[in-house]
Order: structure tokens, then sequence, then C-alpha cells
């Protein structure tokens, strides 16, 4: 199914403000942050290695989101020991015309929005809305997100 000139291998770093979301883990690695308000909050950092395939057509496309799909959700009749509750696979906007209607079910197109400073970048998700007007040069794009994914992050009543 997939090669080794079709994987690249990369790794991204993240620092959240951990908030005790229930069914979510922290990490070892955190620290306390003194807010100019005077708050204080807990900043949880985390190192990923980020895994991205780069399909021989858009049947191989397929074969790979679905894969990755039944193995990486901790529900899934072959999940990989250890998977998350909650997977993060990402699709990019290439992908999209790629991907037939039914696995639209299983990755869903949202707006991710992102902004860029130096080496560094923020990225938001919402299911509709582009962020801009804020003075800050956000690009928005769609992208393709596995469907808990999703569910979770637009699950808190934040609007799309």
């Amino acid at each position: 199914m997939i090669t080794e000139k079709q994987i690249k291998l990369s790794k991204k770093a993240s620092k959240v403000i951990y908030g005790n979301w229930e069914g979510v883990g922290s990490t070892e690695d955190q620290y306390k942050l003194r807010r100019s308000n005077g708050s204080v909050v807990i900043i949880d950092k985390s190192v990923e290695i980020v895994i991205v395939f780069k399909p021989r057509n858009d049947r191989n496309a397929e074969d790979i989101l679905r894969f990755l799909y039944d193995c990486t959700h901790s529900e899934g009749q072959d999940s990989v020991p250890g998977s998350w509750d909650i997977p993060d696979i990402r699709a990019t906007s290439s992908l999209i015309s790629k991907v037939s209607p039914g696995m639209i079910d299983l990755y869903p197109k949202i707006k991710s929005n992102i902004l860029s400073q130096d080496t560094s970048r923020l990225i938001i998700l919402k299911k509709t809305s582009e962020l801009r007007g804020d003075g800050r040069n956000w690009k928005s794009v769609d992208t393709l997100q596995n469907n808990t994914l999703v569910k979770f992050l637009t699950g808190f009543d934040v609007e799309s």
C-alpha cells in the first residue's frame, strides 16, 4: 500500500493552555505562566512526530486515509494498542478533490485558519468560518480532519 518514497517524517512542538479537559491526559512537561493580568495558567508542552504521506493516485489516497482511520482510533477493530481516543489525522487541501463522497463522512471538510509569525504557526480549526479583520494576516484553507477530531474540537459550544 505504501512505499518508503511516499513517507516524509518531521516533528512538531506544541504548547497549549492545559484546561483539565475530561478524557484528556496531561503530559509530564508542564509549567506555570503568569499572565499580564496576574492570572496563572498551566502550559502543557509536547513534541509530536508528524508523518506525511504522498499518495500515488486517488485510490491510494483513499486506501491510506481508510487505513489510518481504522488503525489509529482506540475503538477501531484494527487499532494499534495505545491509540488515542481522539486521533489527530489531517488531510491537506490538495486531497479534497480526490476523496470520494463516502470518505467525507470519515474526514469532513473544515476551515484551518493559520497565522504565521517567524517560525511559529497558530492554527485554529472552525467548521465553516474564516478568521479575518483583526489586523493580522490570517490564511484560511479547506482541510480534511477525521470526524472524531472535528466533533471534539467543535463540541464545546464554540461558534463555528
